[in-house]
């Protein structure tokens, strides 16, 4: 089960109406999301405008409007695979529409929103030790089943603080004590699984680094009529050594690597749903480019394999890598943007990465910059096919100073090997557009370019990009199955 539109009006970052599907042409298959956007770009409001609608299914959420559109009339409706769908509106706090209740319902307590923000509260700290309790209370395992009870564990900590007596009386005590045994010993069993997976996950990023989770038990005290206890601690060793004040010591990207680690663990302990959604919101900013890569290979992993996955970014090589190794038929890539130079207060939808730049500037008529992005596209797509064929590129200090002439060079001299990844037509075709917008030309050098030679251009680069991939696709799948020796 997999959201298939998502129609936005009036929310947030959004006036008007906007769609959004996540299908393919010719094909009913929902696919995951990968935005790129600037700050501020609206980005963020699209999975706000997802989590709001399914969380108003459950709790109700409040509908933030647009603040130039008027009053009434804004919505976010979400569609289903299935053909269910719910509706959010603005003149109520829940749903005021749906199909199926219980699917919503569900999904709302199975969702993850994961932001920058919510890895920060595990670290950045300016106590000695770090306690986990109420963070992982009331955020993390917040929904997440009681093994005893089968309820979630927020609200069964919230039936224990209605369990407190006035009197003290033997057999309210008794109660209480009770009701805490269980949550206590349920609590225990979930850490401690959840550690054991957020291990597992940690070393994807990390396989000197470790951590534990310690919950010695809430205890009511008597004398004050309150819950002690509520403490769980996170410790961490590196290389076997334990570290005091870990959250002191090591860099933002270990730290960040234990919160992901932990949130994505957590997200096992969810409720089981149809319809499963996975949202991260620039959760990467602490991490370089080396660590955000073990992001994708857990999202890889079969547990997580029956997430619809958005994922969020401001960063445009990042954009282009994660679109580099993901495979298309399971992905749709758009970004957001505000327009230059026009004065406008939504944001723009668009076919993501530097193809989908390139063709809204086609659209809008502005064919030099157009040209531009095409030649950038095709520069990404062929630094990012021979850095994984391992094939050679003239050297240049600084890489950024590659041109396409410099591929184009490395790509005649690796067919001259007989691997060819381009077909006769695409090879003529490349010829035929290279002249035009694959040298390295300036801005100023190719204002005389016609509809006709950049519109041919920009088909042919996306023709030859997914050839490339299709052989990389094809060079991994042989690597795989190939025995280790």
């Amino acid at each position: 089960m997999r959201i298939k539109t998502l129609e936005i009006r009036d929310f947030k970052a959004f006036w008007g109406t906007h769609t959004l599907s996540l299908t393919q042409e010719n094909s009913e298959t929902c696919k995951n999301l990968l935005v790129l956007g600037e700050n501020g770009s609206g980005k963020t409001s699209l999975v706000k405008a997802i989590d709001g609608a399914l969380g108003a299914s459950r709790w109700g959420s409040r509908f933030e409007k647009n603040v130039f559109a008027q009053a009434g009339g804004g919505y976010v409706k979400i569609e289903l695979s299935n053909g269910k769908w719910c509706l959010w509106q603005e003149n109520g706090i829940g749903v005021t529409g749906v199909e199926d209740e219980t699917l919503f319902s569900d999904a709302a307590k199975a969702k993850r929103l994961m932001d920058y923000k919510g890895l920060l509260k595990t670290y950045l700290l300016e106590t000695e030790t770090v306690n986990l309790f109420d963070l992982l209370l009331r955020e993390v395992l917040a929904d997440c089943t009681n093994p005893i009870t089968n309820g979630s564990f927020l609200e069964d900590w919230q039936a224990l603080a209605k369990l407190i007596p006035r009197q003290n009386t033997e057999k309210q005590v008794k109660v209480l004590q009770e009701a805490l045994n269980v949550f206590n010993d349920s609590f225990s069993i979930t850490l401690q699984r959840m550690t054991t997976r957020a291990q597992a996950i940690l070393h994807e990023f990390d396989d000197a680094l470790e951590f534990d989770l310690t919950f010695s038990g809430v205890l009511y005290e008597a004398a004050s009529k309150t819950l002690k206890g509520r403490e769980v601690w996170l410790t961490a060793r590196f290389h076997g050594q334990d570290l005091a004040r870990h959250h002191h010591l090591l860099n933002e990207a270990r730290l960040s690597s234990i919160a992901l680690s932990l949130y994505f663990a957590a997200l096992l302990e969810t409720p089981q749903a149809e319809l499963k959604v996975l949202m991260l919101d620039d959760v990467l900013i602490g991490l370089d480019m080396e660590n955000r890569l073990p992001v994708l290979k857990v999202l890889e992993r079969p547990e997580f394999a029956d997430y619809q996955v958005f994922m969020l970014t401001y960063d445009p090589i990042w954009f282009e890598i994660v679109r580099g190794r993901t495979p298309q038929e399971q992905w749709k890539y758009i970004s957001v943007r505000l327009p230059k130079n026009v004065r406008s207060v939504t944001p723009i939808i668009e076919e993501g990465g530097y193809l989908g730049t390139a063709q809204s500037h086609f659209a809008a008529g502005d064919y030099p910059a157009a040209g531009n992005y095409t030649r950038k596209a095709f520069e990404q797509g062929m630094q990012d096919f021979f850095q994984e064929m391992n094939i050679p590129i003239k050297y240049r200090a600084n890489p950024h100073k590659l041109s396409s002439e410099d591929f184009w060079q490395a790509l005649l001299k690796w067919q001259k090997l007989g691997l060819q990844p381009l077909d006769a037509e695409l090879k003529l075709l490349l010829l035929s557009v290279r002249s035009v917008v694959l040298n390295p030309l300036s801005h100023a050098e190719i204002q005389a370019l016609s509809r006709r030679e950049v519109g041919e251009a920009i088909d042919v680069i996306r023709r030859i990009n997914t050839a490339f991939k299709k052989v990389l696709e094809q060079v991994k799948a042989n690597r795989s199955s190939t025995p280790k020796s």
